[in-house]
């Protein structure tokens, strides 16, 4: 089992439960998740690899990327730190996927081009903007994660694109993030429980050592499922983390 079905099948909470691969699930998640959680998601997957970032301007487009989708700087802000971590990028002749992961997180897609223009942009445009050219509202988390796994594939001396292990292990990182940030797609969730939002914001500011605090509340008052997730030892939650966002208030 690979994934969810393409765009317009029917998917069972089985299918969704079962992918091990991020990108079926984003194309299922096509017109149902907002555009913060898309780009909360591809931040995640830069996080994952920062250590294989060989320039602060790097992680300054990652900061930024975060930073826009919470609506702390505006478009104009992004592309600054977008631009400055790409003029370093061109000085590695684009052959870092780890720094261009970085930079399809800080993207924005363009408004689609017409088909003749697409055809000029793929033997003219860096690798990293084939799909914002395309006016795809995924891109920056299609792009950023996959290239995020072809990154962590290199470290490991796997050059190859074909799915090594390394770019697999990956891969099943980034689906386990994707449920942290979407959780379960069949689920309906309860209204929310305003009264405790305050120590959820102050989670989602930072403070994930109260995320217990929160899951055993949440149990306590009858919320078992939400609670569960939050207090699930194997899980590294990430900002946009689905309970954390349904507490806040947040899309």
């Amino acid at each position: 089992m690979n994934g969810p079905k393409s765009q317009g099948n029917p998917v069972t909470e089985a299918e969704w439960l079962a992918c091990a691969n991020p990108s079926p699930m984003l194309e299922f998640l096509r017109d149902k998740a907002s555009e913060r959680k898309l780009r909360v998601f591809a931040v995640a997957c830069c996080r994952r690899i920062w250590h294989l970032f060989n320039d602060e301007q790097f992680r300054r487009a990652v900061t930024a990327a975060e930073l826009f989708a919470d609506g702390e700087i505006n478009k104009e802000e992004l592309a600054s730190a977008r631009a400055a971590a790409i003029s370093v990028l061109v000085q590695l002749h684009g052959d870092d996927e780890a720094s261009g992961a970085s930079i399809s997180a800080a993207g924005i897609p363009a408004p689609k081009k017409p088909f003749w223009e697409q055809l000029l942009d793929a033997f003219s445009d860096p690798w990293w903007e084939d799909e914002f050219d395309k006016g795809d509202p995924l891109a920056p988390a299609i792009v950023t994660a996959r290239h995020a796994a072809w990154a962590a594939a290199r470290r490991n001396g796997q050059h190859s694109l074909g799915g090594p292990s390394s770019e697999i292990t990956e891969q099943q990182a980034q689906v386990t993030i994707l449920r942290d940030i979407f959780g379960n797609r069949f689920h309906a969730l309860p209204p929310r429980p305003e009264v405790i939002a305050p120590l959820a914001e102050r989670i989602y500011a930072g403070e994930w050592d109260k995320m217990p605090l929160l899951g055993e509340w949440l149990q306590e008052h009858g919320y078992w499922s939400e609670g569960e997730h939050c207090l699930d030892p194997k899980l590294h939650h990430v900002k946009g983390c689905w309970v954390v966002d349904w507490v806040t208030g947040r899309e």
